[in-house]
């Protein structure tokens, strides 16, 4: 997560950057800044984001699959596909090919 995503999710729900890390971020095993928890603390009960107008770029951006870099992250992909039906879909079908 970018510096610029945390600074507009912390002023969404009018907390410092500090308290926000602090709060809802955890550093993964590659060193990024990633949200802490699985589900997401920001998925409501009927699976809407409660955050959705300012969620985080990789949110925007997931599952991932129409930039050329998709087959360079086959292995995270495979990871989310428990996550993703959209995503377990797509890999499914790959990897009949």
């Amino acid at each position: 997560m970018s510096n610029r995503d945390v600074k507009r999710i912390a002023n969404h729900l009018s907390l410092s950057p500090q308290v926000f890390k602090e709060k809802f971020i955890r550093v993964d095993e590659d060193g990024d800044n990633v949200i802490d928890g699985a589900p997401c603390p920001f998925l409501l009960d009927d699976n809407r984001c409660s955050i959705y107008e300012v969620r985080p770029a990789a949110c925007r951006q997931y599952p991932h699959t129409g930039g050329k870099q998709f087959f360079e992250h086959l292995n995270l992909h495979r990871k989310n596909i428990n996550h993703c039906p959209a995503l377990f879909e797509i890999i499914n079908l790959l990897e009949k090919q």
